[in-house]
């Protein structure tokens, strides 16, 4: 049997009767209304969970559906994650809430047109891929260093209708790296990617239009679906050498 925890619109999110969960009660004593206590939401064996907030998702207790390595979606117009989120070896998804929702990788405060999800908040999660965007989301920044340690999410896939790009520090270290754009890939900082890359850069030209600082060696092979096309025939500029990576 399947199911599906469903939460809409609350900023701080509390599961419902229907979901296997726990949650800390208020300070005993209190004379007055004690403030949100910390939730938790577990699945079972069949359980995945979906979040949608058109407004800030905020998580004080744990988030998992690990173990049935259940999906876990979480769609949100401002995150403030301190709390765990684990989907086992299935993928955890973070993207926003409405169409066009520009995302900032690496940022630690949302501002009213961009879903920050920060280098603490991502190493949150436990998941066989995390997920950043999708293929309606708008311009994806990366504007600080973010560090996806193996050990917790073994692929990092990036979808979005428009561009990738780093800004200043900004860069990505990650064993296995996905990235689908419809415009442009311009990450010219400091990356490590040690296991599989693959590009997709619907906007780019052959000779243009995609640019990845830090590439050592490559390996152009499928991310969660994401088939390489830059790497394989087109090139991929290394920014930090201008050598042109392409296996023919």
């Amino acid at each position: 049997e399947f199911r599906r925890v469903l939460f809409r619109s609350l900023p701080e999110i509390c599961p419902p009767r229907s979901a296997s969960s726990s949650r800390t009660p208020p300070a005993s004593g209190a004379s007055s209304p004690s403030p949100a206590p910390a939730c938790s939401c577990t699945t079972g064996a069949s359980g995945s969970i979906q979040v949608n907030a058109n407004g800030t998702f905020t998580n004080s207790g744990a988030i998992s559906s690990a173990s049935g390595n259940q999906s876990v979606v979480v769609k949100a117009q401002k995150l403030a994650l301190t709390g765990t989120v684990n989907s086992g070896t299935s993928p955890t998804q973070l993207t926003g809430f409405a169409t066009s929702r520009t995302i900032g990788l690496g940022l630690t405060s949302d501002s009213t047109d961009t879903l920050a999800i920060s280098d603490a908040e991502i190493d949150l999660v436990t998941a066989g891929t995390l997920r950043i965007g999708d293929s309606s989301s708008g311009d994806i920044t990366v504007a600080a260093p973010v560090s996806i340690a193996s050990v917790n999410v073994a692929k990092v896939a990036i979808r979005t209708g428009g561009n990738v790009t780093a800004t200043g520090t900004g860069s990505i270290t990650a064993t296995n790296l996905g990235i689908s754009a419809s415009g442009t890939i311009s990450l010219d900082g400091t990356n490590s990617i040690s296991g599989n890359l693959a590009i997709v850069a619907s906007g780019a030209s052959a000779g243009s239009g995609v640019s990845i600082g830090g590439l050592t060696s490559l390996s152009p092979i499928s991310v969660d679906s994401i088939d390489p096309v830059y790497g394989i025939g087109k090139n991929i500029i290394n920014k930090n050498t201008n050598f042109l990576f392409s296996l023919i």
